[in-house]
């Protein structure tokens, strides 16, 4: 199968090791947990949260393009440089543009963020265990469930032990968060992850308090 990726561009706003947060500077850090699974038991040196949305899946390019075409526009996911969406909009469309997130065909055109499955199997073959913890629209649960499924980043066999949907990521019960989103970074460690880290958006640039990566290749290169 075919892997759909998209081209990280380049930018230019520094370095992408900002700052260290979290309770834990290290490199290799997480402590050896063990899981009790129907296969018995095994040791691994961690749980990673990934989130789904602008970290492994290009959602932001198709709702765009799907709002585009509906509303005469060219905004680009460069124009986005705030959490808050309906601020970059036409005032017809406004919250409208959520709208979008409960189409069960949506995923059916997003592609995968360059290099993320490759750094998710690399995360695997360090030894750490890969859960995916995103927020989902009413009734857009299982699609986003079978692009994970279809893009090959959960088995077909998989009965979403690895697929965790809400929106508080300070329920995330992990040793590390990867989310383009700041206020899930600060609850994730907050709570008691370890570390937290932003990945790259120019919706996020304005958040400098925070460990970010810049792309997979930095994610790869951390652990």
């Amino acid at each position: 199968m075919e892997t759909k990726t998209r081209r990280t561009n380049d930018h230019p706003f520094g370095h992408p090791w900002e700052k260290v947060y979290g309770a834990s500077g290290r490199k290799h850090g997480g402590s050896v947990v063990r899981l009790e699974l129907e296969f018995g038991t095994r040791e691994q040196k961690g749980i990673i949260a990934v989130d789904v949305d602008q970290v492994v899946a290009d959602l932001h390019d198709t709702w765009l393009e799907r709002y585009n075409k509906d509303y005469d526009d060219h905004v680009t996911v460069w124009d986005i440089v705030d959490w808050d969406i309906t601020k970059f909009v036409k005032p017809e469309c406004g919250n409208k543009i959520f709208d979008y997130l409960n189409d069960p065909t949506l995923y059916e055109d997003v592609i995968v963020i360059e290099g993320a499955l490759a750094g998710v199997e690399h995360l695997k073959s360090c030894g750490y265990r890969v859960v995916y913890a995103t927020s989902c629209h009413i009734g857009m649960h299982d699609a986003k469930w079978m692009w994970l499924v279809e893009e090959g980043f959960l088995p077909k066999a998989n009965t979403q032990k690895d697929l965790i949907s809400l929106s508080d990521k300070a329920l995330v019960r992990a040793d590390y968060l990867i989310d383009d989103r700041a206020l899930h970074i600060h609850n994730f460690v907050r709570a008691g992850g370890e570390m937290g880290f932003l990945f790259d958006a120019p919706h996020n640039h304005a958040n400098t308090d925070l460990f970010r990566v810049k792309s997979w290749a930095d994610v790869v290169r951390y652990f």
